[in-house]
Parts: C-alpha cells; sequence; structure tokens
C-alpha cells in the first residue's frame, strides 16, 4: 500500500478483543462504507471511529488466532492449506460481488 501509512494496535476490553487499524490517510470511500454496512463473509466486521482527528477501524478478533501464530504451534497441512485457499478465494469473490477492488484487500499474517 504505496503512499499510505498504518499503525496496528490491539486493545482488550471485558471479554473482548480488538485489533485496531489507524491512520492519518485513511478515509471514509465507497469500499469502506460497503463494508461497514453489510456483513460481508469472509471479511472482519468492523466499526469506525474518529479519535483525536485519526480514523480508527476496530476489529473485533475475540476469539480468532493469526495465521502466523497457527503456523508457529502447528504444521500447516494440506486441509489447513485447502481451507486457506478456499477462504481467499471466496474474499476475492465477496470483493467482486460488493464492487470492491482486490487490490485494497490486505493478507497479512498477522
Amino acid at each position: 500500500m504505496g503512499g499510505i501509512w498504518m499503525e496496528v494496535t490491539y486493545r482488550r476490553n471485558i471479554g473482548k478483543s480488538f485489533m485496531v487499524i489507524s491512520g492519518i490517510c485513511m478515509q471514509l470511500d465507497y469500499q469502506i462504507e460497503m463494508c461497514r454496512r453489510n456483513r460481508i463473509h469472509p471479511f472482519l466486521e468492523f466499526e469506525t471511529i474518529v479519535a483525536d482527528g485519526r480514523m480508527e477501524y476496530w476489529y473485533d478478533i475475540t476469539g480468532r488466532q493469526s495465521l502466523e501464530e497457527f503456523i508457529k504451534h502447528r504444521k500447516l497441512g494440506y486441509q489447513e492449506l485447502r481451507k486457506l485457499t478456499a477462504a481467499i478465494r471466496a474474499g476475492i469473490e465477496a470483493a467482486e460481488n460488493y464492487l470492491l477492488k482486490e487490490q485494497s484487500v490486505l493478507l497479512s499474517p498477522e
């Protein structure tokens, strides 16, 4: 994502865990509004919050584990790799159905 600065932090409330993405160049646009107003499987749901003049995106990650952590503790076998590629494909198809740009989808093992 050339030219876009973003910061990822993790926060916990009572019984919930959140991944918070904030950035100075991030703003509401068609794609964000489409994701915010619709439950698009397999993407994570999020809420937008403006704090200190910066836009923040709060993702509820309660009970979830990153791919990076999963691979640290287990080998990625055939079935897991198959599920991962199927989920990526489902994400691309969902993006197309909602007229979202594929390059706007962040795939990161963290």
